[in-house]
C-alpha cells in the first residue's frame, strides 16, 4: 500500500510538523518548489501535496475520524512532551486497551497518537 496522500497548503509547515513532532523521516522531497513530500515513520507513510486552500478545506472537512499512529508508551510520552513544548494542542483519546492522544497538524488533519498499555502482572 502507498503513502497516505493529504492535501497541505504549506508544505515546508506541514513536514516540519511531522518530522520534528512525530518522529517522521523524509523518504522523497518534492524538489526545490517543495509542491510535495514524501514521508515515513514505521509502517506509516504520508505525501504531503501543495494544493490551493479551498481544497485543503474540503479534505479536512471530508476525514471522517483520525488516523491512528503506533508508538510505544516512552515514544508515546516523548511525541506528547515534544508537542506541547511547542505549544501544540494535545488532547487525551480514547484508546481501547491502551492510551492515546489526539492532535492536529496545521491544516486540521486529525491524528490519534496510541500506545498499547504495559502489561501488569497478575495477582497470585
Amino acid at each position: 500500500m502507498g503513502p497516505i496522500q493529504l492535501a497541505v497548503r504549506d508544505v515546508a509547515a506541514s513536514r516540519r510538523f511531522f518530522l520534528w513532532y512525530l518522529n517522521f523521516h523524509v523518504v522523497e522531497d518534492g524538489g526545490g518548489e517543495q509542491d510535495a513530500v514524501t514521508l515515513s515513520s514505521g509502517d506509516a507513510a504520508l505525501r504531503l501535496v501543495r494544493r490551493p486552500p479551498e481544497e485543503v478545506l474540503g479534505a479536512v472537512a471530508a476525514q471522517s475520524r483520525p488516523w491512528i499512529l503506533l508508538a510505544d508508551l516512552a515514544g508515546l510520552q516523548s511525541v506528547v512532551k515534544d508537542l506541547t513544548s511547542g505549544g501544540v494542542p494535545v488532547a487525551k483519546a480514547p484508546v481501547n486497551e491502551g492510551v492515546g492522544v489526539l492532535v492536529s497538524d496545521p491544516d486540521g488533519y486529525q491524528f490519534v497518537i496510541a500506545a498499547p498499555m504495559p502489561a501488569t502482572p497478575e495477582a497470585a
